[in-house]
């Protein structure tokens, strides 16, 4: 996308600044407190349906306490709602226009379901 904005503001001169951020790492130290970083996690991987540039991508959680974040972690992403934000229900995240996309998009890169260390 960012090569397509600027030939577009090549042909008028127009001055064009990109951010292309992407990746961001999401690092939890062994002496993080589990119940404030397992919110803050949870906002910054789904926080607008995950699709925000500086939102974490890839988590880096210390060994020692790997399991306790997965076991807090993973019952929340569970029960996260998903589906229309001007529907009747309140939910968590929007509505996924293309499930299928995005997790053939995943599988593509090779990506797995980590349900171990």
């Amino acid at each position: 996308v960012g090569k397509l904005v600027m030939r577009a503001a090549a042909d008028t001169l127009t001055p064009v600044v990109l951010e292309l951020g992407g990746k961001d790492a999401f690092i939890v130290a062994e002496d993080a407190d589990l119940n404030q970083v397992v919110q803050i996690a949870l906002k910054a991987a789904y926080l607008n349906c995950g699709q925000n540039c500086a939102g974490g991508e890839r988590f880096f959680v210390h060994d020692a306490i790997y399991d306790k974040f997965l076991a807090q972690v993973a019952p929340l992403v569970r029960n996260l709602r998903q589906g229309n934000p001007l529907g009747p229900q309140p939910v968590d995240c929007g509505a996924m226009c293309m499930p299928g996309k995005g997790v053939g998009g995943a599988a593509g890169t090779g990506a797995e379901e980590n349900k171990q260390r």
